[in-house]
């Protein structure tokens, strides 16, 4: 961004929902961040409504859709989510992994005020295994959509010196692909 003249931290401190600085940052306090991290594949974000608060997630779409009920069908309304729907929901999420997309999801929820917040569930687990957040359930799935995430240039590389070298001072972590379906 810097090199086209364009300051990237004045656009995210101007944007609502992107940062607790700058002119949006007493209008941003009032919302609790739920950040992201590879353990959760997703992050939300809670914010007032009246006297009720309204959560915002997105994340991988296996993770956000398995905390969802609900869904936003085509008439705007929401509808439970049934083996029918989540066949065809799980369907659509494939075909995007095999077109070799990021499949992400966008899902809401409202919360009543009083609501713990910080409370873990005993039924919901995070990728990594650890206890999810109770208020990251029972979503409302509002979509899925892909997005192309392909390798770096570098990461070829990159892998090849840390498996091949011995003498490699990098230690492998991940690179990050859509998830591919088992064949």
């Amino acid at each position: 961004m810097h090199d086209l003249a364009s300051d990237y931290e004045k656009i995210r401190n101007t944007t609502t929902g992107r940062s607790d600085q700058g002119k949006l940052g007493e209008f941003l306090s009032e919302g609790k961040r739920i950040g992201f991290s590879s353990a959760r594949k997703m992050m939300s974000w809670i914010t007032t409504e009246e006297k009720d608060y309204r959560l915002f997630s997105k994340g991988a779409a296996e993770v956000i859709f398995s905390r969802c009920s609900s869904f936003v069908s085509g008439d705007g309304y929401s509808k439970e989510i049934g083996p029918t729907e989540r066949e065809d929901i799980t369907g659509i999420a494939s075909d995007y992994a095999r077109r070799g997309m990021r499949c992400l999801a966008l899902a809401y929820r409202d919360v009543p005020a009083g609501f713990d917040l910080d409370g873990t569930s005993e039924s919901i687990k995070n990728a990594d295994g650890s206890q999810a957040l109770k208020v990251e359930k029972y979503m409302i799935l509002i979509c899925l959509f892909g997005i192309e995430d392909p390798l770096r240039a570098e990461a070829p590389g990159m892998v090849e010196k840390c498996y091949i070298r011995p003498e490699s001072t990098y230690v492998w972590s991940q690179v990050t692909a859509p998830t591919l379906p088992c064949q």
